[in-house]
């Protein structure tokens, strides 16, 4: 028998982590064994979480360009992204307009690889087809168009550039100018103008449906069940600990007292030794036996002529046997 050191201890720990077919020493107390359990579960936790988390990430790959909006790094240099990042718009229209006015440089690259397209269901087709990687139009029509899209491929990425209205023309000094605008306002007050929105250009592919194509990376939050079992277990054995402590200090004298026959620690080592309750039983019974017997015994140092003391000689005192001793003696012959 060899004491549990703390280099057997990491051993232990690191076996125990990676489920590893070693040769490792199981710990004696009950403290050591509860935590040793708990650490096995942490582990088991861990591993299924990590496993299956890393699983989802390596098989799910990335589907969209996620653009940060108009000054994203893949806009304002694509040439610096390898295969060069493309992107294109109508050609003459209002996106277009803007383009030209205020983003020169932007028009120009896509003026030069000519990645201007006729109409809209151009532009989507070619990013369905993969020969733009994005399409810069208005954000309410695009969004028409991914939420009607088939197969929910299209997805709206990136902020706003610029916002502009729409407006209905009506001629100088017309009547129905005031009362366009007080209904306009009264729908706008209600709400009508955003379920109206909602009805005609919100399709079946909602923006929840298109995060289901990529996998967010693996976080801390993703293993915090298996940190909370650690912390419990960890703090189920300091209290099992401080109890253990307690019935060592305080109650196992008093024990002692109350129980001579050791009836207790029977049980203890019985539960130790896997033995059921009858075993037990006839064990004790057993060790009575033989205790009573080498009592009796003429050769038996605990006779009662080998103990009465003479007078014409003194014996020296010799001790009562131990009870715990006895049964030591008696295991080892059995």
């Amino acid at each position: 028998d060899h004491k549990f050191s703390l280099c057997r201890s990491y051993w232990l720990v690191w076996a125990t982590l990676f489920s590893a077919s070693v040769s490792t020493d199981v710990p004696k107390s009950t403290v050591s064994r509860c935590m040793a359990l708990v650490w096995a579960a942490f582990g088991l936790t861990f591993l299924a979480v990590y496993t299956a988390n890393l699983a989802a990430f390596m098989i799910t790959r990335v589907q969209f360009y996620d653009l940060s909006g108009i000054h994203d790094p893949l806009i304002t240099q694509p040439d610096m992204h390898q295969p060069p990042f493309r992107y294109g718009t109508v050609d003459g229209g209002n996106t277009h307009e803007t383009m030209k006015r205020n983003w020169k440089k932007m028009h120009e690259y896509v003026k030069k690889n000519n990645f201007f397209r006729d109409n809209i269901s151009a532009g989507v087709e070619a990013v369905r087809n993969e020969g733009l990687d994005a399409f810069i139009y208005d954000a309410v029509v695009l969004d028409y168009w991914a939420g009607k899209d088939a197969n929910c491929e299209l997805m709206m990425v990136g902020k706003w550039a610029s916002m502009t209205g729409y407006g209905i023309g009506f001629p100088k000094n017309s009547p129905y100018t005031a009362m366009v605008n007080q209904y306009m306002l009264q729908y706008q007050q209600k709400g009508d103008l955003e379920r109206l929105a909602n009805f005609w250009l919100t399709g079946a592919c909602s923006p929840d449906s298109h995060g289901q194509t990529h996998s967010a990376p693996l976080g801390i939050e993703n293993f915090l069940s298996a940190f909370f079992l650690l912390a419990g277990g960890i703090i189920f054995s300091v209290i099992v600990l401080g109890c253990e402590f307690f019935f060592i200090r305080h109650l196992r004298k008093p024990l002692q007292r109350i129980d001579p026959n050791g009836w207790c620690g029977i049980i203890s080592m019985a539960m130790g030794k896997s033995l059921t309750l009858p075993e037990a039983v006839d064990r004790v019974q057993e060790w009575r036996h033989r205790a009573q017997s080498l009592a009796n015994s003429p050769q038996s140092p605990l006779s009662k002529d080998s103990i009465k003391p003479a007078k014409s000689m003194a014996l020296p005192p010799q001790p009562t046997p131990n009870l715990k001793r006895r049964y030591l003696e008696i295991e080892t012959n059995l």
